[in-house]
């Protein structure tokens, strides 16, 4: 009984070792929190943008007008300053490069397909009537000139 005990004993200890590589598990996870955090980054600068542009539409809509638009370049990224008669300014800023993405994981490689064959050649076709060659000559009209 103590033999059979130690066997499954065995058994066990070797069925419950973990050969799951959670290194690539985390390193993905940690990928995918990064490019969340980059992803709501620019959805804060978008909202913010609209909501200059929303600015812009109503204080056009209520008879003001522009009188400048400036450019800026600090702080970076830069943008424009939109001034209004009445409405004071609107600020809307240039956008950043994203960065490049990791490098994907090559595809296998395609297998060789089946050679296509050649058809049959096609049957010869009927001969042709000869040809006409032209005649000199004179011709005679029906008044007998020529």
């Amino acid at each position: 009984m103590k033999k059979v005990f130690s066997i499954l004993m065995a058994l066990l200890a070797f069925c419950s070792c973990d050969k799951y590589n959670h290194e690539a598990l985390e390193n993905e996870l940690n990928d995918l929190k990064s490019r969340v955090a980059a992803l709501e980054e620019w959805a804060e600068t978008v909202n913010s943008n609209i909501s200059a542009l929303q600015n812009l539409v109503a204080t056009l809509q209520n008879g003001d007008y522009v009188t400048g638009v400036s450019p800026f370049s600090s702080p970076a990224p830069g943008g424009y300053i939109i001034s209004f008669v009445s409405s004071g300014n609107i600020v809307i800023s240039n956008g950043t490069d994203g960065k490049n993405g990791a490098g994907g994981k090559d595809g296998a490689n395609g297998k060789d397909g089946v050679n296509g064959r050649d058809g049959a050649n096609g049957k010869n076709g009927a001969d042709g009537q000869d040809g006409l060659s032209p005649q000199p000559g004179v011709k005679q009209d029906s008044d007998g000139a020529y």
